[in-house]
């Protein structure tokens, strides 16, 4: 149980960085 609410923070935070991210690269196109 607790190695999935890891991975659960892990994904969120993905996101979270990973979201302006891309769209600073579809600007770029």
């Amino acid at each position: 149980e607790e190695h999935i609410d890891w991975l659960e923070t892990q994904l969120e935070l993905i996101e979270r960085i990973s979201e302006p991210n891309y769209l600073l690269t579809k600007l770029d196109d």
